[in-house]
């Protein structure tokens, strides 16, 4: 049979007094986690903002202190890096301006100094790899260029100077003797005692010969004195007899005998003239010690 509800009335009151006494019990822990758990709270929001403060100090110090340490060795290597680039332009503008005054040079005639010009462009060329600028890649040969053109001009300078060595001189003597070297008067004085060639000429001389030295232009120097000494030579003769010739009734062939020793006389004179003249040159060399055997 079914117990009516009404009696179990009590049992309801006993398990709610139950609950109540168990929660009475309990309560004093609940409060007192809730109160550690909201001191807990406090904490980690307190934690929070001393990480947050940290967190802008660590930033602080890597923008003021730690980034300018990394910028210093790269703006360092930069700077050098910007220098090299400066020495490298301030060396081209010089090759340039050296190569732009070779020509100015030549149309002066200063042959010597076009010459220092192009082995100071040489010696530019070969600093800071010049030579590896595609902009410049045609320098080392217009140097070439020009220091051809320079050589071949002392050259003929000097052929020329060597000729003449004795043209000017008027130190022969009332009997028609040829006197002391030209080299030798033009060292004594170069007054009075005979024109010669000058101090200043002398010292030319002995700049183009260590400037084709220099430039190894010697041998075909002596080749081209060689072959203009005897160039003239044979024209020295074939004057001397034509002007002869000319004055007899059938030419060369009909020369009286006394004329035609005149024509002898006058063409070794010459002759005689021209080869002291290259006497002269080959002691001046001896004495200033220039070697045309040796490149």
């Amino acid at each position: 049979t079914l117990v009516p509800p009404d009696s179990l009335n009590h049992c309801l009151d006993k398990v709610e007094m139950a609950l109540l006494e168990a929660v009475r019990e309990q309560s004093s822990a609940f409060f007192e986690e809730s109160i550690r758990f909201a001191t807990l709270q406090e904490w980690i929001e307190l934690l929070l903002q001393e990480v947050i403060s940290l967190q802008a100090k660590v930033d602080s110090l890597i923008r003021d202190s730690v980034t300018p340490m990394r910028i210093v060795p790269a703006d360092h290597s930069q700077k050098q890096e910007w220098n090299s680039v400066v020495e490298l332009l301030d060396s081209a503008s010089e090759l340039i301006r050296c190569k732009a005054s070779i020509a100015g040079y030549l149309s002066a005639a200063d042959d010597l100094t076009a010459l220092d010009q192009v082995y100071y462009g040489r010696q530019k060329l070969k600093q800071n790899n010049l030579a590896q600028l595609q902009a410049l890649q045609g320098v080392a040969k217009q140097l070439d260029q020009y220091e051809t053109l320079i050589v071949t001009n002392l050259r003929e300078e000097l052929v020329e100077s060597f000729l003449d060595w004795n043209s000017d001189s008027t130190g022969a003597n009332s009997g028609g003797q040829s006197s002391s070297p030209t080299y030798a008067l033009s060292r004594s004085t170069t007054s009075g005692g005979g024109q010669g060639h000058s101090v200043q000429n002398l010292s030319r001389v002995r700049d183009i010969v260590q400037a084709l030295t220099k430039c190894h232009g010697l041998k075909l120097t002596v080749q081209a004195y060689n072959t203009r000494l005897q160039d003239v030579m044979r024209l020295i003769v074939r004057t001397v007899v034509a002007e002869f010739a000319d004055s007899a009734p059938s030419g060369a062939s009909g020369m009286a005998l006394d004329r035609f020793l005149d024509c002898l006389d006058m063409t070794m004179e010459q002759l005689l003239a021209l080869l002291t003249s290259a006497s002269d040159v080959a002691a001046f060399c001896t004495i200033e010690g220039f070697s045309f055997r040796e490149e």
